[in-house]
């Protein structure tokens, strides 16, 4: 996948960006929850103390417990708000239509956007350390439906002829790993326009990385 990428030969990097919105979650319960995000993607769990988040939104730590009952409880509505803002970025692109490959590749670039934006960004896995069993496992399986999700999409395009015929289960665990990292990048996207920077990060993967198509579209 590294070395050939998922992109049919005549696959062109052309994504639409979706737009996500969230409705139904109270507007101080998003707060922390986008706050909490951002802080223990770059602290760790431990690092992000409660306190450090409510000195994020410059509330007091009642504040918290108002909207949380307890840390732990924080990871997980953390967790499911970065899972809903996948899975809402899968429906759309389907509900698009296009090809199996145009809904992959703006699937992808439309999370990319959202890692490097910081704004709203999806939850690092590595925030799974040392949580209860329970919890892993939870959210170890949900990540695997949506994985499952990606694989689903590149099967179709693979039938399609969009997709270059690869192992979907191994590929749709490599972007969600791509999606999880790109937080880390967010200086280097920083240093270039925002859709160069995604249409790079992404051709590693979705090209290979040796194939600079991504970059040309771009």
């Amino acid at each position: 996948v590294f070395e050939r990428g998922i992109a049919g030969p005549d696959a062109r990097w052309a994504p639409a960006l979706v737009d996500l919105e969230h409705e139904g979650t109270e507007p101080g319960r998003a707060a922390f929850l986008l706050a909490a995000t951002r802080l223990i993607n770059e602290l760790g769990y431990r690092g992000a103390s409660v306190q450090r988040i409510a000195a994020e939104l410059n509330v007091t730590k009642g504040s918290f417990y108002h909207h949380l009952d307890a840390k732990d409880d924080l990871v997980i509505a953390c967790y499911r708000r970065s899972f809903d803002t996948i899975t809402d970025a899968q429906r759309l692109a389907d509900e698009a239509g296009g090809s199996y490959w145009e809904r992959l590749s703006s699937t992808i670039a439309t999370l990319l956007d959202v890692q490097f934006a910081e704004r709203a960004p999806v939850l690092r896995t590595t925030a799974l350390s040392g949580r209860p069993g329970v919890v892993r496992t939870a959210m170890v399986d949900r990540s695997n439906r949506i994985a499952r999700r990606f694989a689903g999409t590149m099967m179709d395009g693979i039938a399609e002829g969009s997709i270059r015929a690869v192992d979907a289960l191994v590929a749709a665990q490599a972007l969600m790993a791509l999606q999880n990292a790109a937080f880390d990048m967010r200086k280097w996207a920083a240093a270039m326009p925002r859709e160069r920077a995604i249409a790079m990060y992404a051709s590693t993967l979705l090209f290979g990385l040796f194939d600079d198509r991504a970059l040309r579209d771009a």
